[in-house]
């Protein structure tokens, strides 16, 4: 069983940037192809993909085919102008996709409304809304379904926080009076062993998802475009300049990743320590999925165990529980966009 994620709206493994450091270059390159247990990143030959090409998991300019390259930078702009919506009546307010972000404008009734919200989201499950309105209005938050416990509150104006009360659409609605109003939302988020495939796991805490880092080494050769595209463009284009159809781009990298430490992994989940920093965080560094830029991870104990290869990369994971094959180590889970090698779906020590 394969696993494969396929992205035309994001770069790296989930995100943006461009310089010469190991996380930019990751970051105008990306993958055609994906695999929750990435292994390596590499031309493969045999490969596993049914449909697309054997460079389709290189970081790269157009791995495959250039749909991904032209939509790379398309997917934040349309999260945050999706953040805010009205309600039917166009007098109320509903926050739909968390994050920090800010808002201004009119609802119905001439009500002039702004919104602030500064919050460490998704790393951080606190947000600190400041609310201002000319007239009373109904602001709505949109409650995830892993927070849909009584230990997620909510607090107006410095008052006792009280439990969530979402209605059927998984909003909680909150009353605001004209002026600036304060609002604190503090979203319960517990850790969760997830099964999977021949009894591994998934790791999520809140709205992320973790993986088992795997380090690794870095090459790079001039970015190949995609040939299919090339014969695509002398198909349509008859007559395109010679530049249009040159077999590599001059501006950027193809980028092979290779493990350097051990991927043939099992955990205990049982073991999990969550680490948090938030607290002590004001501010994420711009390039956030850039490795060690996270202030949330998990220790685990792991140890190396038979793993073998099908097609190229690494095979289903191995029933668990499996046997270990060496001593045990404390090993690092981190959010799974900013592991650009991991296993994502991890074998279960016996």
């Amino acid at each position: 069983m394969l696993y494969l994620l396929a992205f035309s709206t994001t770069g790296g493994v989930g995100q943006f940037p461009s310089s010469r450091d190991m996380s930019a270059e990751l970051h105008v390159a990306h993958q055609y192809d994906q695999q929750v247990n990435q292994v390596w990143a590499q031309d493969m030959d045999p490969f596993p993909w049914v449909n697309n090409g054997p460079n389709s998991n290189v970081f790269g300019f157009e791995p495959n085919y250039p749909c991904c390259t032209v939509n790379h930078g398309s997917a934040f702009p349309k999260f945050w102008m999706h953040n805010f919506f009205t309600g039917q009546n166009g007098s109320s307010l509903v926050h739909a996709f968390l994050g920090p972000t800010t808002f201004t404008g009119t609802l119905a009734g001439n009500n002039h409304v702004t919104v602030s919200v500064n919050t460490l989201y998704p790393f951080g499950t606190t947000l600190d809304y400041t609310i201002s309105a000319t007239k009373r209005f109904e602001f709505q938050i949109r409650v995830p379904d892993w927070a849909q416990s009584k230990l997620s509150t909510v607090s107006v104006g410095g008052s006792k926080p009280t439990s969530l009360e979402p209605d059927s659409h998984d909003l909680h609605t909150v009353n605001i009076s004209p002026g600036t109003t304060k609002v604190q939302l503090s979203l319960d988020a517990q850790l969760k062993v997830i099964p999977r495939f021949n009894g591994s796991v998934a790791i999520t805490k809140g709205p992320l998802n973790y993986a088992l880092e795997v380090t690794f080494n870095k090459t790079s050769a001039p970015g190949l475009r995609s040939a299919q595209a090339l014969v695509d463009v002398e198909r349509l284009y008859p007559n395109a300049p010679a530049s249009f159809i040159t077999p590599a781009d001059n501006h950027t990298l193809d980028n092979t990743l290779l493990p350097t430490s051990e991927w043939r992994l099992a955990i205990d989940p049982k073991t999990i320590k969550f680490v948090d920093k938030t607290h002590t965080t004001t501010v994420l560094p711009q390039y956030i999925w850039a490795p060690d830029s996270q202030p949330v991870s998990m220790t685990v104990s792991a140890c190396q165990i038979e793993w073998g290869l099908v097609n190229g990369t690494a095979a289903p994971p191995p029933a668990s529980p499996v046997a270990c094959a060496g001593d045990k180590f404390e090993a690092k889970l981190v959010p799974f966009a900013a592991a650009r090698l991991r296993l994502g779906e991890i074998p279960v020590m016996a």
